[in-house]
């Protein structure tokens, strides 16, 4: 396969202290995020971190979950433990929108 050059933009400082830790260690920072990308790949992403949510995103989708909470305590219903369970995971940004919701119609919340 041909290879393709990637260009991304990053903050000046973590460049310098990435370039300053690969040259540390006898490499160089291209070779270090060649080497990250192949174990991504080979691990299907399985290995990743959750990215850390954007400032205030974690407080915005606490409330969000609480007002939703709050609203089906008001209407008499329980809120199951899989639900909260599910909630706790969107909170913190272990799932997306998109993967909170699907997961919540796909037996996560309320019985039907």
């Amino acid at each position: 396969m041909a290879e393709e050059t990637f260009t991304f933009r990053v903050d000046g400082d973590l460049k310098h202290a990435f370039t300053a830790i690969a040259r540390k260690n006898d490499r160089n920072g291209s070779l270090l995020l060649r080497e990250y990308m192949r174990k991504v790949v080979e691990s299907g992403g399985k290995d990743l971190d959750t990215p850390a949510l954007p400032e205030g995103e974690r407080d915005r989708r606490a409330k969000a979950v609480a007002y939703g909470q709050a609203s089906t305590a008001l209407e008499g219903l329980p809120v199951p433990a899989e639900a909260r369970d599910l909630a706790k995971r969107f909170v913190s940004g272990e799932l997306s929108v998109t993967e909170f919701a699907a997961a919540r119609h796909d037996g996560g919340g309320h019985d039907r």
